[in-house]
């Protein structure tokens, strides 16, 4: 499987950034040293930004730094920050805000990396134009020494695959998230209504199938827009409850066991998950400089995004204590706008499983179209029947994950621990080690090669830490 063919919304809609993709073709620039990007991320006083942006980036659609900040916050908050009230619960009150900011600080430097060795590797090699994250990943092996040059592909496809498993478990997230809010909607409404969850998921099936059919990319970006307002309004509406609510802060433990900070770990970085968005939206920025620094897009934004997960974290646990459901929205009231919030939060979650399952379809249906067309003679109609029969499996497997990890609490840290640490944590850290130690090491700069290896031998070992940590933990905790 290829992720770095899948097509991106963003070219075609503006509004909403899907990952694996770039959307900018950039033109053949000159060959830019390695002195021009040093280990702070600053330009030499002999090349300016201006200069750089130039060489870099040449797009058909370029976007400022403001709206590239836009479109970073829209595809960073999502449903994911309803369940962070949960990982307070299960690490702490006062541990599980120091997680949320430091995984935020941690998935903001790696995101950096990936980003400066994009912007290097680009500038290294005029034949090469834009790089998403799987492509980076193969021409950092290129580039390295010589025992790595001929692996690429398995970096390529390592990284592709683990973004495959990142949207499936974020597709079977979204599916339990639409059925558990679909249920307590319908249960209110018709109190005589007994219907088991398992049942939910298999009805469910049904609406699930049906929306992987549509194909417009039109009407997708019109879902997108109406999918963010909802978004913004129930945030809104669940903050304007949470604030003014009796709060619990004595009552609560502010750590609680290692078992428990594992787990919340998983459920922090699952919602911190955007590694994949970061190049398509480099790669069409204007001013791609303006990406990095201490007032770039990435430090700008995932510092407003750690705000919002904190503050919707820590007011969400002290405001419903133990009793904290594996959603917040799962523990408000009844009441008739909490009713619509829930109603428009499912469709909101509903349509967007339409997105992800875009990002998935694209990349996979090349591969699997090729095969087909080798083994048939009438290549339109199986090309269609390929393309549905893809959409409808991706919908099972998700069911099925649905079915065997139905909880959002159990299913949340271990996408988390996974796929989404491999792409914070671990792959980061090994690319920026083969982009750049066999340069430092070329030119003899000894100083920088101690940092470069002290610094990604910790994201690196932290990342396997919690990988091994987590999936022990979750195992246990499933099994028990």
């Amino acid at each position: 499987m290829d992720l770095s063919s899948a097509s991106s919304m963003a070219d075609r809609t503006g509004s909403q950034n899907l990952p694996f993709k770039e959307v900018a073709c950039v033109d053949q620039m000159p060959h830019v040293s390695v002195v021009d990007f040093t280990r702070d991320g600053s330009i030499p006083k002999n090349v300016s930004h201006k200069d750089v942006d130039k060489q870099q980036k040449k797009k058909k659609k370029e976007i400022s730094a403001h709206l590239a900040l836009i479109n970073f916050l829209k595809g960073m908050i999502g449903p994911g920050c309803f369940s962070l009230p949960l990982a307070f619960r299960e690490s702490g009150l006062w541990t599980g805000f120091a997680l949320v900011f430091f995984v935020g600080l941690v998935t903001c430097i790696c995101m950096m990396k990936l980003v400066k060795c994009s912007q290097f590797l680009t500038s290294r090699q005029p034949k090469v134009q834009s790089l998403n994250y799987a492509e980076m990943a193969d021409e950092s092996f290129k580039q390295s020494f010589p025992c790595l040059r001929n692996h690429g592909h398995i970096a390529r496809r390592f990284v592709n695959l683990c973004l495959s498993s990142l949207v499936l478990g974020i597709c079977s997230i979204y599916y339990i998230f639409v059925v558990d809010h679909t249920r307590e909607v319908l249960v209110h409404l018709w109190p005589q209504l007994q219907i088991s969850k398992l049942s939910c998921l298999i009805i469910a099936i049904v609406p699930f199938i049906l929306l992987s059919f549509v194909r417009s990319i039109r009407l997708m970006s019109y879902v997108s827009m109406a999918g963010n307002i909802f978004m913004i309004l129930s945030i809104v509406i669940i903050f304007s409850q949470l604030l003014p609510a009796p709060h619990l802060t004595a009552e609560l433990p502010w750590f609680t066991n290692f078992r428990g900070v594992v787990l919340a770990t998983g459920n922090v970085i699952y919602s911190f998950e955007g590694q994949a968005l970061v190049l398509p939206l480099e790669n069409k920025m204007k001013h791609p400089t303006e990406m990095r620094g201490w007032t770039g897009v990435l430090s700008t934004g995932i510092s407003l995004v750690t705000i919002v997960y904190a503050a919707c974290g820590f007011f969400g646990y002290i405001t419903y204590g133990k009793n904290v459901k594996e959603s917040i929205t799962l523990n408000m009231d009844d009441g008739y706008m909490n009713l619509g919030m829930k109603v428009l939060l499912a469709l909101v979650v509903f349509t967007g499983y339409l997105l992800q399952l875009y990002t998935l379809t694209e990349s996979l249906r090349p591969s699997l179209i090729r095969f087909a067309e080798s083994r048939a003679t009438d290549t339109r109609r199986l090309t269609l029947v390929t393309d549905y029969a893809l959409r409808c499996g991706i919908v099972l497997v998700s069911f099925l994950l649905a079915v065997l990890i139905p909880n959002l609490e159990d299913l949340i840290p271990l996408v988390g621990v996974t796929a989404g640490m491999l792409l914070a944590l671990i792959i980061p850290a090994t690319v920026d080690v083969t982009t750049f130690l066999p340069v430092y090491l070329e030119e003899k700069r000894y100083k920088d090669i101690v940092t470069l290896l002290i610094d990604n031998t910790f994201f690196f070992s932290l990342g396997v830490f919690f990988v091994v940590a987590g999936l022990d933990t979750n195992i246990r905790h499933l099994l028990g």
